[in-house]
C-alpha cells in the first residue's frame, strides 16, 4: 500500500499597522509533501516505510515604504516608523521512519529507525533603521529622546543585519 499527501499554500498579507503608510507586506510560502509505504512479507512480517518534508519560507519586500522615518514611540500616545528590516526566514524539514514489525508465536519484534533533519535560516534584524523613545509628547516637541536604538558594527560604526543558520541533526 502507498499513499501521499501534497499540500501547497502561498500568502500574501499586511503586519497590519493602525496607520496604513507605514504597512509593510509580507510574504509566505510553504510545502508539505508525505509518502508512506506499507509493504506486506506474509501474515507475520510488516514494513512501514514513512517520509515527509516541509518547507516553510517568507520575506518582507526589500524596501521599505518610508525607510527615512525612523521607529518613534511616545509613550503612552502613539508609535509610528519601522526599525526591523531586512526580515526573511526559510525553515526545512525532512523526516524518514522505517520499522520492520514480525510477530512469531506469542512474540512480538518491531525494529526500526528515524531520521529527522531541520535546518533553519532567517534575516530578523531589528534597529538597523534608528528606533527613537520619548517619554512624553513635550520630550517629543522638544526633541529631546530618552532613548536611541540603532544595530551597528562596533569596529566600523556601519548599520549591520543579523543572519542566523540553525541545525539540528
Amino acid at each position: 500500500k502507498i499513499f501521499g499527501n501534497f499540500y501547497r499554500t502561498h500568502n500574501d498579507s499586511l503586519d497590519g499597522t493602525p496607520r496604513p503608510a507605514f504597512n509593510r507586506e509580507r510574504y509566505e510560502k510553504s510545502l508539505f509533501l508525505s509518502l508512506n509505504e506499507t509493504h506486506i512479507f506474509s501474515p507475520n512480517k510488516i514494513n512501514e516505510f514513512k517520509f515527509g518534508t516541509i518547507r516553510y519560507s517568507g520575506a518582507r519586500p526589500p524596501d521599505l515604504p518610508h525607510p527615512e522615518i525612523p521607529l518613534i514611540t511616545i509613550g503612552p500616545i502613539a508609535t509610528f516608523g519601522d526599525s526591523s528590516w531586512p526580515q526573511a526566514w526559510w525553515q526545512d524539514g525532512q523526516n524518514y521512519q522505517n520499522i520492520f514489525s514480525w510477530i512469531h508465536a506469542s512474540h512480538s519484534i518491531q525494529i526500526g529507525g528515524e531520521f529527522r533533519r531541520d535546518p533553519t535560516s532567517n534575516i530578523n534584524t531589528s534597529n538597523y533603521i534608528p528606533s527613537y523613545l520619548f517619554s512624553d509628547i513635550l520630550s517629543f516637541a522638544n526633541d529631546k529622546p530618552l532613548q536611541m536604538t540603532r544595530l551597528v558594527n562596533p569596529v566600523t560604526g556601519i548599520p549591520t543585519t543579523v543572519k542566523q543558520r540553525l541545525r539540528r541533526i
